[in-house]
């Protein structure tokens, strides 16, 4: 059997209900153990559960919220995009572009890229383990590097409040294919864990940050 505190928090409650009944089935078998015992153990046990519960739920929530905030993102894009094509097909002048943020080409260098902000979902369902799966805002789901970027930088932070910036953050990686996948520490069980995301372009610049995603570190 697993150490008790490395066990999933689904294994583990298993576990204790197991245990409960087993003991209370043959109590006389158990020495030291007693009914009122038992019955202190059965009222943990359903605490746990009910708290097991309320945290898959609410995680099942905020990966719905993220689905939906995602989908919004797209058709907001989707319509700044033909916003600028329509513009561009009736030769409106450049610096009325540059007052709407849509410049003649991107990157410090002007290298042409196709970039907007990075998105990410993050796979927690693996203990001690998340797969961050990311893509463009501007083409959600498409697995390939957008045109003129190098890599995904990651930064990560463990614990507490979500990072006000990258300064809060330690560097995790530059990412050049999607999923990237992060391993954790037993320690870090239980904890939620926060992605600051930004594209690194081939000339050295980089893209504003993507929207933070989080996830619990499953223990």
């Amino acid at each position: 059997m697993s150490d008790i505190g490395n066990m999933s928090d689904a294994d583990g409650t298993a576990h204790y209900s197991a245990l409960i009944a087993t003991i209370s089935g043959d109590l006389a078998s158990y020495p030291g153990i007693t009914a009122a015992m038992m019955t202190v153990s059965g009222a943990n046990r359903d605490d746990m559960s009910d708290k097991l519960l309320t945290h898959n739920q609410t995680q099942a929530a905020g990966q719905a919220a993220t689905t939906a905030k995602n989908a919004a993102r797209k058709v907001m894009d989707d319509d700044k995009r033909q916003i600028r094509s329509l513009l561009k097909a009736n030769n409106c002048a450049q610096d009325k572009m540059d007052a709407l943020g849509f410049p003649s080409s991107g990157g410090a260098s002007g290298e042409s890229t196709s970039a907007t902000v990075p998105i990410a979902m993050v796979d927690w369902s693996q203990r001690l383990k998340h797969i961050i799966d990311w893509s463009d805002a501007s083409a959600p789901g498409v697995r390939r590097k957008p045109a003129g970027v190098d890599g995904l930088e990651i930064w990560l932070k463990i614990g507490g409040t979500p990072p006000g910036s990258e300064k809060d953050c330690q560097f995790l990686t530059l990412d050049t294919r999607t999923p990237h996948t992060v391993d954790f520490d037993a320690a870090d069980a239980g904890k939620m864990a926060y992605y600051m995301l930004r594209w690194q372009f081939r000339d050295g610049s980089k893209s504003a940050w993507g929207d933070t995603v989080s996830a619990t570190i499953t223990g």
